[in-house]
């Protein structure tokens, strides 16, 4: 499908851009989110009414595991059924869907208060700024 293709390429454009800021910070992380979305609303908004989120989510946790392979038993999508798996659905999920509400509700917060509001919700390696490459 073509929405998925588009989202695909995008999500690619989001983690090749984390893995170029040498200051990653949980913050950082999270602003470069909502801020790379906020220009994508309509393509979200779009996948949510073609009922592709599911896909979509998966693609989204896919490439989050391949910022962090050294996590994974296998980096290629393939998750087992470890700790690590686990915990990355569970935050990847949830900035996911908290991104779904931020665009429904009209994105009426800026990525900066977005991103300050999610990051005091983490704790974990995933979101240690000592994991940056």
């Amino acid at each position: 499908d073509i929405l998925l293709q588009q989202f695909s390429k995008i999500i690619q454009e989001l983690t090749d851009k984390i893995r170029q800021d040498s200051s990653l910070t949980p913050y950082r992380l999270v602003y470069q989110f909502f801020s790379f979305f906020q220009k994508r609303s309509k393509l979200v908004l779009s996948l949510k009414k073609a009922n592709l989120l599911d896909l979509t989510l998966n693609t989204f946790i896919t490439n989050v595991a391949l910022l962090y392979p050294e996590f994974f038993d296998s980096p290629d999508g393939n998750f087992s059924c470890s700790p690590a798996a686990y915990y990355l659905y569970y935050h990847a999920g949830g900035l996911f869907s908290t991104l779904l509400q931020w665009i429904g509700n009209g994105q009426k917060e800026s990525p900066e208060e977005m991103a300050q509001l999610m990051v005091s919700f983490m704790d974990g390696p995933f979101f240690s700024s000592t994991l940056h490459k």
